[in-house]
């Protein structure tokens, strides 16, 4: 059974028992109050919307909150399809609700960085056993019927997002960085913490060449999320100066079917991109297609990989146009978005 398979099949049964056990609930009281049905289905509606809402904001103040004591720089929080952006100007927008909840931070300094992001990442799973144990008080000791209904049954909504964010069902979760960074030995911590120390490190302004090599040191080659960020950051690091040693990196995780999903699309992309300059005709025919639909967000690498496959195609007008769209709008100051407008210079002065 693949990994995907048994995700799936762990899902279901994450579903099952907790909706599940809302549903015995449900009828439960129903049953009980079946001469006032109109008003049971009424607030029971009203608490499951309610708890939609209040299950992921609670978790994401966990976060919110923790975040902030230790330091880190808020840049966006968003509860389901709301956003709040607070990097350099604030604003409001609506996003697809890909996800429950997300809090997305800088650090202001790498200092402690992995300590920092455990505390910050515990404290949401906190919020939301608080916020289940909330519920399930209300259903054991409230004789208020619209009590129990608005806030007390709908604590299955809460105890979901509780064990999806523990389980590590997605790489980045919560769960998942725990587990990663807490239970597989002392030498697989210190490349966790290594990939958090880089990648910070990266967010505050360094420059993926100039990160500190200490913490790009090579370790064994594995498909999980650490492993393949590692050599990620590898790559990029190298191909300013040593596109082969670059390449090599980026090859041995070129393996499509293994790759964590969260990781997928910036690998995939990456592969794709080595193959246009190094002129791979048969990968390039074989995935153009998706690649190029792939290159609608607003990743940094985007401009890059699209412009060589512009040049690649003999297409030099448009090539120069997504250079100068990219050295326009990359004007963040972390260190990718300073790492993407040299080589889209460097792309310039070459042509």
């Amino acid at each position: 059974m693949n990994g995907r398979k048994l995700k799936f099949i762990m899902w279901g049964a994450v579903v099952l028992m907790t909706f599940g056990a809302y549903l015995v609930h449900f009828i439960g009281i129903m049953y009980l109050y079946r001469n006032d049905w109109a008003h049971v289905l009424l607030y029971a509606f009203l608490g499951l919307l309610l708890s939609f809402i209040l299950a992921p904001l609670l978790h994401e103040l966990g976060h919110l909150i923790m975040g902030l004591i230790s330091g880190f720089k808020l840049v966006s929080f968003n509860i389901s399809f709301i956003k709040f952006t607070f990097y350099k100007k604030f604003k409001i927008s609506i996003v697809n609700p890909y996800v429950f909840g997300e809090t997305v931070f800088l650090p202001k300094t790498p200092n402690k960085y992995p300590e920092k992001l455990k505390a910050t990442t515990i404290a949401g799973l906190v919020s939301s056993v608080i916020y289940m144990l909330f519920g399930m008080s209300i259903v054991f000791l409230s004789t208020n019927l619209d009590l129990v209904l608005l806030f007390g049954i709908p604590y299955h909504v809460s105890a979901y997002l509780l064990i999806l964010n523990v389980l590590p069902f997605k790489s980045d979760s919560d769960g998942a960085l725990l587990f990663s960074y807490s239970l597989k030995g002392n030498v697989y911590n210190e490349m966790v913490s290594n990939v958090l120390y880089a990648s910070a490190e990266i967010m505050c302004g360094v420059e993926p060449k100039d990160v500190s090599a200490r913490y790009l040191t090579e370790f064994y080659v594995s498909y999980d999320y650490y492993s393949v960020m590692l050599k990620y950051l590898r790559y990029i690091a190298f191909l300013w100066h040593d596109e082969e040693s670059a390449y090599k990196e980026l090859f041995d995780i070129s393996d499509l079917s293994k790759l964590p999903e969260s990781l997928y699309e910036i690998i995939y992309k990456e592969l794709f991109f080595v193959s246009v300059v190094r002129g791979d005709v048969g990968f390039i025919k074989a995935n153009e297609e998706t690649v190029i639909g792939y290159l609608d967000d607003d990743n940094p690498s985007n401009y890059r990989i699209h412009a060589t496959y512009r040049m690649y195609k003999g297409d030099d007008e448009w090539a120069k146009i997504l250079i100068e769209s990219g050295l326009k709008n990359l004007n963040g100051d972390d260190g990718l978005s300073k790492y993407e407008r040299r080589l889209l210079s460097a792309m310039k002065n070459d042509n």
